[in-house]
């Protein structure tokens, strides 16, 4: 009497394999790009950038100044600029960050109130609120300060840029016209 061994078919066995072979393949592969894991140097393909990415438009990549009452060269478009305003004072900080310093009879919480919602609006994250508050010794002054710090993450440096913002009232009780000023600095 002889045993048959059951043989599996060749031609069934291949096919199957390959195909288990490339779903897995692309699984580790969208697990890569999803999770944004590094490989090897070899492996990797030159970087695609998607379109709409949120990076900012810039007229130069190098902070320069036509004058201190102008915004720098590398002004992003994606800081807002509150009513307009035109610096009074701007300063290239190094080679890409700034800061410039702005005045105006508005409220401060009218400024805090711009800031909060349009860097929402703009995508900006990890907006946070620090009071920054002081007094000036031996003056009776006191400055109310409040700092707005927000981040945004660039593709074309592959790193996050931050934008504070600080608002100033300096409280004198001689003069309750007093003015307020914001100063917004970037760095990446």
């Amino acid at each position: 009497m002889q045993h048959h061994k059951p043989t599996i078919q060749r031609h069934i066995v291949i096919p199957i394999a390959v195909v288990i072979a490339m779903v897995l393949l692309g699984a580790v592969i969208v697990y890569i790009r999803y999770y944004n894991i590094s490989y090897p140097a070899h492996f990797r393909q030159i970087p695609r950038i998607p379109k709409n990415t949120g990076a900012p438009h810039r007229r130069s990549n190098t902070c320069s100044l036509e004058s201190e009452h102008s915004l720098p060269s590398n002004f992003p478009d994606d800081i807002p600029i509150y009513s307009d305003k035109t610096p009074s004072e701007a300063k290239c900080t190094d080679k890409a960050s700034y800061e410039i310093r702005f005045e105006t009879k508005d409220n401060m919480q009218s400024i805090l109130s711009f800031y909060m919602q349009q860097l929402d609006k703009l995508k900006w994250t990890n907006i946070k609120m620090i009071d920054n508050s002081y007094d000036i010794a031996d003056s009776g002054r006191h400055v109310y300060a409040t700092r707005i710090i927000a981040q945004k993450y660039d593709p074309t440096i592959r790193s996050n840029r931050q934008v504070s913002i600080l608002i100033r009232n300096l409280h004198n009780a001689q003069n309750p016209d007093s003015i307020n000023d914001f100063t917004i600095t970037e760095h990446y």
